[in-house]
């Protein structure tokens, strides 16, 4: 997904774009602490899932069509001329294949993928990523330690904010958490300012 459409889809208006950027700068104005956001369209690949997804529905397609392979033969018979003793397991293969290609290509949809991956696999990467794109941006290496990374990860619709050991000393995580799950709801809502004041 690309970031205008990334923009467009959650609600990322100039005006909005500017609300964020005053109220990191206030936040940032007001303390020691120094506020970094990050978005990212997704927190990991989920192939294996979407791999799985499409293997259940090929092989229930397969299942399908065995009580129904004398039929078959049949339907073959009257395409072709001649007919052959591995067009039946030929034909069942393609239905396979093409019901697995059909069903992987539905599971990368992103709503889909909310679906079949499960939730605790979904925030694990979330944590994951936020914690590398604290390392990444360097914001780990405030003089007093109180860098705060604000990450939104767009397809697991998650968002975390992570603080160094200095904010944490002045302030719980809970506090935190409470602040990233306004802000989530706030990009469910397409409107990811309405907790800013």
């Amino acid at each position: 997904m690309t970031i205008d459409r990334l923009k467009k889809k959650y609600g990322f208006t100039a005006s909005n774009i500017s609300k964020i950027q005053k109220a990191v700068s206030d936040a940032e104005n007001g303390s020691e602490g120094e506020v970094v956001f990050a978005i990212s369209p997704s927190s990991a690949f989920y192939t294996s899932w979407e791999l799985v997804f499409a293997g259940i529905f090929s092989i229930l397609s397969f299942v399908i069509m065995i009580p129904f392979s004398s039929r078959i033969e049949v339907f073959l018979k009257s395409i072709f001329w001649q007919s052959h003793s591995y067009f039946v397991p030929l034909f069942m293969l393609m239905v396979v294949l093409i019901t697995f290609l059909v069903f992987f290509l539905i599971a990368n949809i992103s709503f889909v993928d909310r679906l079949i991956v499960p939730r605790r696999a979904m925030k694990s990467f979330v944590e994951k990523k936020a914690l590398s794109q604290f390392v990444l941006s360097d914001i780990c290496s405030t003089k007093k330690r109180t860098g705060i990374l604000i990450f939104v990860s767009v397809l697991e619709h998650e968002v975390r904010i992570v603080c160094d050991k200095g904010i944490l000393n002045a302030t719980n995580q809970a506090e935190w958490d409470d602040i990233a799950s306004e802000l989530a709801k706030g990009f469910s809502e397409k409107d990811p300012t309405c907790s800013i004041v």
